[in-house]
Parts: C-alpha cells; structure tokens; sequence
C-alpha cells in the first residue's frame, strides 16, 4: 500500500515538473523585451510567454548568485 502512494506522489512532482518547468539553479538576468516579438501575437490570444534569454552575469552586479556565475 505505501509503495503505491509514494509512487503516485512520485509520478505527480514528475508530472508537475514537466508542465511548469525546472527553475534554474542560479539565477540570471533577462534581456530586454524584444517589441517586435509583441506584433507576432494574435488579438483573440488568451495568454503569451516569450523567452528573452539570458544577459551576461555582471561580477559587480548585487545579486550574489550573479557574482558568482561572473567569476572565472
């Protein structure tokens, strides 16, 4: 019975993992917007996520996580 369950939960952190996505281990700071990618949406569009990838980690930025990727 308990192996059931635990595989159960098992398969919905997997499941839920897939669907929303694995954050990143540090975090990094965003390139602007991009406004031309905003023209491509449809008006009847009910929701819109555009990945702007990622700016270079700046070693005397505050964020502590940035420092860190900056480093050497």
């Amino acid at each position: 019975m308990s192996l059931s369950f635990f595989f159960f939960v098992e398969m919905l952190m997997l499941g839920l993992a897939g669907l929303l996505g694995v954050p990143m281990p540090i975090a990094m700071p965003p390139l602007p917007d991009q406004p031309t990618l905003m023209h491509v949406v449809p008006a009847d569009a009910l929701a819109f996520l555009a990945w702007n990838g990622s700016a270079a980690p700046d070693p005397k930025s505050d964020n502590r996580a940035e420092r860190l990727a900056a480093e050497p």
